[in-house]
């Protein structure tokens, strides 16, 4: 039997899962074809007999990069496919969503598991260490070789449910509209960095800029994935979380959002002159969700490019934008991941 397995990972946790299915299939006289999901990466040619489907849980959802890989899967045809995630705590839904995505797209999902791995969010929070770690990857081994007897048998496992599933899922599209994009402008390199350029090279989604020059440091653009690679895999430890940047980030969105109502004060006025009651009131809805919707947008991308970046280039600024409390955080990557380059 032929399978495609197709895969993300953020920091390798996924990866190690994908590649023990991978041998256990293997073992069993299957033949597995394993594709990375790069920003680029294109559907293996062939029909496979079964697809399965490997990606890290983020805030409760599949990765932007992963649902859009799979908006390029060619029609199922009906072909069975499962679904495997990873988390540092909890998948709930994220495997259901992208079940749909690939019902959607004409494959008959017929499992679905997840694995509890250490939790790679230094961005915000400290990874694991010691024996810690070491039972969150065991615990995240039982998880993948539950999957695998699942697989074999054509039993179906016991997932985990919220009663806000619902909440959840509406969270998540909120992160990937926009919560992850604003996690990345947070990131900084201090004065650690040595410009040797793998933040940019290995960044999933493309969105480190590396400038020219020995004294370069790595700026994040609006694509970010929040997939954590490149705060966990930093040589020097010089990537970090800026709260003087995550507050000015704020007070700019507070700006614009502010701006933008007062500049559509003449326009509200004549709308209520020249509309109906009814008609006005809508337009007013529309208009002001439109401002708070758009006002932190502008300030990530125009005033964060306009005002911030030419603040934090003065030394002294940039130095205090760089202290951060992640500095001391221990790193997590699973052991033996290489970041790919992703140019």
């Amino acid at each position: 039997m032929l399978y495609h397995l197709y895969y993300f990972s953020g920091t390798g946790n996924t990866e190690h899962g994908a590649r023990r299915i991978a041998e256990a299939l293997e073992k069993d006289g299957h033949e597995v074809r394993m594709l990375y999901i790069s920003r680029t990466a294109r559907p293996l040619p062939e029909r496979p007999d079964r697809l399965i489907l490997a990606f890290p849980t983020y805030s409760w959802r599949p990765p932007v990069l992963v649902a859009r890989f799979l908006t390029r899967l060619p029609r199922g045809g009906g072909t069975p496919a499962a679904v495997f995630t990873t988390d540092g705590g909890g998948s709930f839904g994220s495997v259901d969503v992208a079940g749909r995505m690939l019902r959607r797209r004409g494959y008959r999902v017929v499992l679905k598991g997840a694995a509890h791995y250490p939790v790679n969010w230094v961005e915000m929070f400290p990874a694991p260490g010691g024996e810690e770690r070491a039972r969150s990857v065991e615990a995240g081994d039982a998880g993948v070789d539950a999957f695998v007897r699942a697989l074999r048998a054509g039993t179906p496992l016991q997932r985990e449910r919220s009663k806000i599933d619902g909440l959840l899922d509406f969270v998540g599209i909120l992160f990937g509209a926009f919560g992850r994009h604003f996690l990345g402008k947070l990131f900084i390199a201090d004065e650690d960095c040595t410009s040797c350029g793998l933040c940019a090279r290995t960044c999933p989604s493309g969105a480190i800029v590396l400038g020219k020059g020995p004294t370069a440091r790595p700026r994040w653009t609006w694509g970010c994935e929040s997939c954590n690679r490149c705060i966990n895999t930093c040589p020097t430890r010089a990537i970090n979380t800026s709260p003087v940047r995550g507050i000015a980030l704020l007070a700019l969105s507070t700006l614009a959002v502010v701006l933008g109502f007062r500049l559509f004060g003449p326009a509200s006025a004549f709308l209520r002159g020249a509309l109906p009651p009814a008609a006005a009131s809508l337009a007013n809805i529309a208009a002001g969700f439109l401002i708070v919707a758009t006002g932190p947008i502008l300030a990530l991308t125009v005033l964060d490019a306009l005002i911030l970046r030419p603040l934090l280039a003065i030394p002294a600024l940039r130095t205090w934008a760089g202290r951060s409390f992640t500095k001391g955080f221990p790193r997590y990557s699973f052991e033996g991941f290489k970041p790919p380059s992703e140019h």
